[in-house]
């Protein structure tokens, strides 16, 4: 099917192709699934980490691109969304135990306050200090926002 001169230029193309990354080793989707699990664990056991989706796929040597797709696929959320999640719901968790709003700021490792504050807000449409004047009134009747 193939003459000695499109065989070369095949071969050629391939190994430049895979590589640069374009073409997917063998072994790769179980790599990346390997660790998108591992990293989901990693994540559900430490919800306040602030490292970068980039930082996990290179502590796992895997590609941060592959990572994100795999992720999103398996657990039907971006990393970025998941981790989110992961830190507001402590911050429920932690002031209704009773934590300052600057207590969980340190705790899940906000830059400041008004940090936490305004992804609090962003993402539950409430302030904290508005959500928490309604635990305090409706007592624990309230689960989430």
């Amino acid at each position: 099917m193939f003459n000695d001169v499109d065989k070369d230029a095949l071969i050629i193309f391939i190994n430049h192709y895979s590589l640069k990354g374009c073409m997917p080793k063998k072994g790769t989707k179980r790599s990346v699934r390997l660790a998108a699990n591992q990293i989901k664990k990693y994540l559900d056991s430490h919800p306040g980490t602030t490292i970068s989706t980039a930082a996990l796929a290179q502590q796992y040597g895997v590609s941060r691109n592959a990572l994100q797709e795999f992720f999103k696929d398996k657990f039907k959320q971006p990393i970025g969304q998941y981790k989110l999640n992961l830190r507001l719901t402590e911050a429920q968790k932690l002031l209704r135990a009773g934590k300052s709003i600057k207590e969980v700021t340190i705790i899940l490792q906000y830059a400041s306050p008004s940090s936490f504050s305004n992804a609090f807000r962003n993402y539950y449409n409430i302030s904290a200090r508005e959500w928490l004047q309604d635990i305090k009134l409706n007592g624990s009747k309230q689960s989430n926002v």
